[in-house]
């Protein structure tokens, strides 16, 4: 093990998207990436784009990245997800001319496909996979266990997903072998690992085994931005002398926009002087978004920045008073958290997810059911009011985060797992 501790891995990262073209789990397979190549492992990114005229070999960041062109629509990914002639025969190639030690899968679930996995043990590279959402099992996000009618903080939760649920959620999309063929493919993995302990569980309610959970992780983003920065974005984006409420999700219902607003009306007459920034551009959600904010008289408080790059993201989140994350889906461990706790800022987090594993009720922000909006305003409504407690929840929040959740800690578990397949 002393041995093998010296050596230097060839890793292959594998996810359907990835940056300059990604968000989401793109961005934690590049953080990790990163952190890999820093670890002075050789790194190497397979991943798939939608535009033809974009060449196939780049270099971003430092990381040689693999770029195979394929395109087909949503409709057909419980199909093309299994095996994708498109880019299995691309994949063989490169795997074969990279010759990896590790080969470390994220989302395949729509271009990749999930045939890759058996190409990787083929040419004898040790194979893991991490999981951010319940696609093995799942045609999209996994809500049939919410419960409407309850609105505790602590619901109680049923994983089980029938052939029903599926039938009834996919529709004409329906494949009755999906899940089976991933089963199959699975065997192929020499380890699972999944972002949080709430998605495990779920996972393993439905029959997935060979699961560790190793959080994501972060790097503390306070130092990355200066006054000066703060304070250009709050006037570009007429911020200036309001309290920010952050919400840095995809705008969707399950999601939690619609959360956030309706919340935002409650509590607007008592602090009337606070705009909830989001982190996107005006498409066609956002206008029904912003529909549904005039019926509640809050429209002038939602504040749209369009694209940001992650340098913006950083800024806008320094600038920001307090996050949100209203999911009302199983949420498995949202980059929001990481990112606003790096940033000194507490969060009101939802209930259902991951959001409780790194969020501490009481300590670095309120966890909250979302279905209960009265309540979701009036945990708002107490940050927005007690600047004490806000910063002691922010202060706390970055305390916690530098101790247990950084890219380092992340990068070093993952290192010692890919190690201890070698020996």
């Amino acid at each position: 093990m002393a041995d093998l501790l010296n050596k230097k891995l060839k890793i292959i990262y594998f996810n359907d998207s990835f940056p300059p073209h990604s968000a989401g789990a793109g961005i934690v397979a590049y953080n990790l990436a990163k952190k890999m190549k820093e670890l002075r492992h050789k790194i190497y990114i397979i991943t798939t784009v939608q535009e033809s005229d974009l060449p196939e070999k780049i270099e971003y960041q430092g990381l040689t990245i693999f770029q195979i062109y394929t395109n087909h629509h949503v409709r057909w990914r419980a199909y093309h997800s299994l095996y994708n002639k498109n880019t299995v025969k691309r994949v063989k190639q490169l795997i074969s001319d990279i010759q990896p030690d590790i080969v470390h899968f994220h989302n395949v679930h729509w271009r990749l496909s999930y045939a890759c996995f058996k190409l990787a043990k083929q040419f004898g590279a040790k194979t893991f996979l991490t999981v951010h959402d319940m696609m093995l099992v799942h045609y999209d996000k996994f809500r049939e266990f919410v419960n409407y009618n309850d609105l505790s903080d602590k619901p109680k939760f049923n994983y089980k997903i029938s052939v029903w649920h599926l039938l009834r959620f996919s529709k004409k999309r329906f494949n009755p072998f999906r899940n089976i063929i991933i089963r199959y493919y699975l065997k192929y993995i020499d380890q699972i690992f999944s972002v949080c302990d709430e998605l495990k569980n779920a996972l393993e309610t439905n029959g997935v085994r060979n699961i560790i959970t190793v959080h994501n992780g972060i790097d503390s983003i306070i130092s990355t931005v200066n006054k000066d920065q703060k304070e250009k974005f709050k006037i570009k984006h007429g911020l200036a002398g309001n309290k920010i409420i952050l919400y840095g999700g995809r705008l969707s219902g399950a999601k939690g926009a619609e959360v956030i607003v309706a919340a935002l009306a409650r509590l607007i007459h008592q602090a009337p002087q606070t705009k909830l920034l989001i982190a996107g551009k005006k498409g066609d959600v956002a206008l029904k978004l912003i529909e549904f904010a005039k019926k509640l008289g809050v429209e002038d408080n939602l504040v749209f920045t369009g694209w940001l790059d992650r340098e913006e993201i950083a800024v806008a989140f320094q600038a920001s008073d307090i996050v949100v994350v209203p999911s009302i889906y199983l949420d498995p461990f949202p980059t929001v958290n990481l990112e606003a706790m790096a940033a000194g800022l507490p969060v009101v987090g939802t209930c259902f997810g991951g959001t409780k594993e790194l969020v501490i009720n009481d300590l670095t922000g309120f966890i909250v059911n979302p279905l209960n909006i009265d309540r979701f305003a009036e945990k708002l409504l107490t940050l927005l009011k007690n600047e004490d407690l806000a910063q002691e929840f922010g202060n706390n929040g970055l305390l916690r985060v530098t101790k247990f959740f950084t890219l380092e800690k992340q990068a070093r578990k993952l290192e010692k797992f890919y190690f201890e397949s070698l020996e």
